[in-house]
């Protein structure tokens, strides 16, 4: 059962009526403001491309399923880029804030199926106190890549369940496989949603029926010349980021601070909005936020953004 704003909401507030190829004016407008603003700014700047992005780049003139480091969705767009445009640097800038605003479009269908339009509108524009949306996103990297996946993982797994569509679990597995190759911590994201589909009443009644072995029969497949790649390397991506993990053991401190500030502007702008003050939940409210649960696990592996948002600027 989706979850709609009252008709009288929408009503009050006209502007939010009002769409642009179905999406509503606020979010089209954020998207653009992202989208530009953040292309524009290091192409303007910048003299020579991150570090990701010139790592990126060799990296894909070898077309390599994997390195060492990660599976290489984001060096086989680079790459692509750069043959279709013959330049480097600011195609690099256009690809990342695409997935960005690629991301906005998606946490706002599944607001707006889940809660309503309003609420959609407001939680897609708070966004912009996410530290991780400004600054790091000129530097398109796995944590970039897998922004979009990591959305459209629980949109389209919702709209499976609730659908109860072929099409839609189908969906689901081709997204789970593209995010393999983005970053394997997308694996983290898919364990989240498997504990969902247990907790659910509705989703494990499905549990044994054709759809979700469709959308796993699909991930495998699509992932196979990956684990191919992972098992003749030792599984080298796990032994770095394990190796990367342990000497980061003692900072713990300083990515609690990344944390911090990477989300000090969301609540400063639910702050502003008066979000914070409001009463506890009625009853009737209790459906709309085991929804927010499910719809949160989208980006609950913060660690991520939280490492790109660090001072030490660490290749991803």
């Amino acid at each position: 059962m989706s979850l709609q704003g009252s008709a009288d909401e929408v009503r009050a507030a006209p502007l939010l009526g009002r769409t642009f190829w179905l999406v509503p004016l606020p979010v089209l407008a954020f998207m653009v403001c992202q989208f530009v603003g953040w292309t524009l700014a290091p192409a303007l700047t910048h003299i020579s491309v991150p570090l990701d992005v010139a790592e990126g780049y060799a990296w894909g003139r070898e077309w390599v399923i994997a390195t060492y480091k990660h599976p290489a969705l984001p060096s086989w767009l680079l790459e692509g880029s750069r043959v279709l445009t013959g330049a480097i640097g600011w195609p690099a800038y256009v690809i990342s804030q695409l997935f960005v605003v690629a991301t906005f479009l998606i946490v706002y269908t599944l607001g707006n199926d889940l809660l309503g339009r309003r609420r959609a509108i407001a939680g897609t524009l708070l966004l912009a106190g996410v530290a991780f949306f400004a600054w790091p996103t000129v530097e398109f990297n796995h944590n970039i890549a897998k922004l979009p996946m990591a959305a459209a993982l629980p949109l389209t797994l919702w709209r499976a369940v609730e659908r109860r569509s072929l099409g839609w679990w189908l969906l689901f597995g081709i997204t789970a496989g593209i995010g393999l190759y983005a970053k394997l911590s997308t694996l983290l994201l898919l364990a989240i949603l498997a504990l969902w589909m247990l907790w659910d009443a509705k989703a494990r009644a499905q549990i044994l029926t054709l759809g979700p072995w469709l959308a796993a029969a699909t991930t495998i497949l699509i992932s196979l010349p990956l684990l191919d790649w992972l098992v003749r390397h030792n599984f080298a991506p796990l032994a770095y980021a394990a190796a990367r993990t342990h000497e980061a053991s003692a900072g713990y401190p300083q990515f609690f601070a990344d944390v911090a500030l990477n989300v000090a502007g969301l609540f400063a702008l639910m702050a502003i909005a008066g979000l914070l003050l409001r009463k506890r939940a009625p009853p009737r409210q209790m459906e709309e936020i085991r929804s927010l649960t499910h719809a949160s696990s989208a980006f609950s592996p913060s660690s991520h953004s939280a490492r790109s948002w660090s001072r030490r600027q660490e290749p991803c």
